[in-house]
């Protein structure tokens, strides 16, 4: 669904998200990985599986994303995302 989007976002990071971040890194993709504010051990995972870059939903990439999926039941990282 992201197409060949280079820059992904994935709100939630958890359970399925890396999985799809490491998918996305075997395919060349960079990997942007959003978790709760201040989640740091969920971060440094993310990082370990591949992100370029991991932080907080309401912090802004170091740089603008191509697509994002949102695996996270939180209706207002859509706007985020978007």
């Amino acid at each position: 669904m992201s197409g060949e989007s280079e820059k992904l976002g994935l709100y939630g990071f958890g359970a399925a998200a890396h999985i799809i971040a490491q998918v996305a890194r075997r395919q060349g993709r960079s990997v942007y990985a959003f978790t709760r504010q201040g989640d740091v051990t969920t971060q440094d995972f993310a990082k370990k599986v591949g992100a370029v870059w991991a932080g907080g939903s309401d912090d802004s990439p170091p740089e603008p994303l191509d697509a994002a999926i949102i695996f996270a039941p939180v209706g207002n990282l859509v706007p985020a995302a978007l």
